[in-house]
């Protein structure tokens, strides 16, 4: 059975070949589309469209969700595993004002003071605080504050089979 038929200048493609080549062809596609997408792949997206309706394979997720991603970085404890989830979207500030037996102290570098000036205990470096004698220390945090850094949101998919 002729595949290609030439007459009269024009090609002719029998049935059956044209179906072959025609399922090929479509195949290569697919299989170019699975490769530029493979597990564990990552997709932004601006519309709420799941890439499986759109490439016609694939079991998508929406992921990340009010995450911003960040780069692994393996010589930072913080950054040094993919997908870790770290941070916070709010937290508290404290403001250097503490309480120390119902009296008002302000902290600067070296120590809290009452408003009388006298010493009532000692910072220790960044991790707290040497209390001198018995007296109850309180420290005020400000309200939560927002730390979200300047963003625009969409959709990022993660294909996971």
């Amino acid at each position: 059975m002729e595949k290609i038929h030439v007459e009269n200048g024009k090609t002719k493609l029998n049935d059956d070949f044209f179906n072959q080549l025609q399922n090929n062809i479509e195949k290569a596609i697919e299989d170019s589309k699975k490769a530029e997408n493979p597990v564990g792949h990552i997709r932004i997206e601006t519309t709420d469209t799941n890439p499986a309706d759109i490439l016609g394979f694939g079991t998508w997720v929406l992921w990340g969700q009010g995450r911003v991603p960040v780069g692994v970085d393996t010589t930072q404890t913080e950054f040094n595993t993919v997908e870790k989830e770290i941070g916070e979207k709010e937290h508290k500030h404290y403001n250097g004002v503490y309480s120390v037996d119902n009296k008002l102290a302000i902290s600067n570098k070296n120590s809290l003071n009452s408003v009388l000036g006298e010493q009532i205990f000692s910072v220790n470096g960044t991790t707290g605080f040497t209390s001198i004698g018995s007296t109850n220390v309180y420290k005020y945090a400000s309200e939560s504050e927002s730390s979200i850094q300047p963003s625009i949101t969409c959709y990022m998919w993660k294909r996971i089979a």
